[in-house]
């Protein structure tokens, strides 16, 4: 993983891979407290990070896979305690719950159902629930929520007003980062030219007219009748 200090207290941490959905970057807030936030840096690294930084509370932005997920190695390896999304606490403390509204009664639901699973969610059950009005004053008086809804229903956004900081964490690749990472073909630099020029040149291709779909409305603007089957709009 990768350690950027942003301040004395906030460092911005990137694990080494975000493939598959089962990572993402996170912060860490040392403050009177110890909170890390969106701490995920995979199954084989974040136990013993946990068990290094012994937070004294961790945040969930959001209940996407890659960004909650990590949550089952908290009770294991810490005392923290389990911030999440008060509207989105269906999502993370019931499996059934979760695929309903996310694959709906679609023909992929068991499939989705046992990626879930395999990813490592395990519905929770001891956290606490925050909202826009919430504060952590007692903990991190310097962390400021502000909710950024459309990444997910109620997904939350985290302000350092002292260092004029707003932290997104739902992303953290570049363009760049996936085409090298690999949109279809993993492991390009392993490859000789000019094949490797071909790869790269299909991978960048591939990025490039997903994005433009994306902008042009995504699979629903030119499949409108998939929208009832997955029960998200």
């Amino acid at each position: 993983m990768k350690r950027t200090k942003i301040t004395d207290k906030i460092t911005y941490v990137e694990p080494n891979s975000m493939a598959n959905f089962s990572s993402c970057a996170g912060i860490i807030v040392q403050s009177k407290n110890k909170v890390m936030i969106d701490m995920n840096m995979g199954a084989k690294e974040t136990p013993g990070l946990i068990e290094q930084e012994k937070p004294d509370a961790v945040i969930l932005t959001h209940y996407h896979l890659d960004h909650s997920i990590w949550t089952r190695h908290v009770n294991t390896f810490s005392d923290a305690v389990i911030f999440i999304p008060e509207a989105e606490a269906p999502y993370l403390t019931s499996l059934d719950f979760f695929i309903e509204h996310t694959a709906g009664p679609s023909s992929i639901a068991e499939k989705w159902k046992a990626f879930t699973v395999n990813m490592g969610y395990k519905p929770l059950d001891r956290y606490e629930c925050y909202n826009e009005l919430t504060t952590f004053k007692d903990m991190a008086p310097e962390v400021v929520l502000v909710a950024t809804p459309g990444h997910s229903p109620s997904h939350t956004s985290f302000y350092f007003p002292d260092e004029k900081i707003i932290q997104r964490l739902e992303a953290g690749m570049t363009k760049q980062e996936i085409i090298r990472q690999g949109v279809f073909f993993l492991n390009k630099e392993k490859v000789s030219e000019p094949m490797s020029f071909f790869l790269n040149m299909w991978d960048t291709n591939m990025y490039n007219h997903h994005e433009a779909l994306i902008k042009e409305g995504g699979l629903m603007a030119f499949f409108p009748e998939i929208k009832p089957m997955l029960k998200l709009f």
